[in-house]
């Protein structure tokens, strides 16, 4: 007997690293803005995390300020000197 894993629903990013492929940032910045800026996922049993291409782009939308809407992205997790930040309208 075999079963089949239902597949995601298109729109669906399953793992920090579809999540982070989406938003154009690493995986790292997933984790942060999970737990510091309330990145709208959801835990999946076994630990994984899973959430929707809207619900991500209206959390973005939310934060997006009319004056500062530049965007960059962490180099890497060990939080380094001279690393650049993720920011979009987060608080310093």
């Amino acid at each position: 007997m075999q079963f089949h894993s239902q597949e995601p629903e298109q729109g669906t990013l399953i793992g920090n690293e579809a999540i982070a492929r989406y938003i154009g940032i690493n995986a790292c910045t997933v984790w942060r803005w999970r737990h510091e800026h309330g990145l709208p996922v959801a835990t999946l049993p076994g630990g994984n995390v899973m959430t929707t291409k809207s619900l991500i782009d209206e959390w973005l939308l939310a934060r997006v300020t009319v004056n500062d809407q530049r965007v960059t992205s962490d180099t890497s997790c060990a939080g380094q000197s001279g690393d650049s930040q993720t920011r979009i309208g987060m608080p310093d």
